[in-house]
């Protein structure tokens, strides 16, 4: 698609990553990445759709706090 593409230039340990993952695929590596790409676009849409979704939002911190005291209960149970 001239004129309507995007370039992106890697650095050599992750160019190096791309190319092993993709020959491990049976991939090209142009064809490895348009397919990771599109996988994490679909996933993205998929984040976006649910962020939109009614429903209680629950704080980040009082989760883990809440998370760490039930791990620790069961540590104490286990002793």
């Amino acid at each position: 698609m001239p004129g309507s593409g995007m370039t992106v230039e890697l650095d050599p340990t992750l160019a190096e990553q791309v190319r092993e993952a993709a020959e491990a695929s049976g991939l090209s590596a142009d064809a490895f990445v348009r397919q990771a790409l599109a996988a994490c676009l679909a996933d993205w849409d998929e984040d976006l759709r649910r962020l939109d979704e009614p429903g209680a939002d629950v704080d980040a911190k009082d989760a883990l706090d809440r998370f760490e005291a039930a791990v620790a209960e069961k540590l104490r149970a286990r002793e």
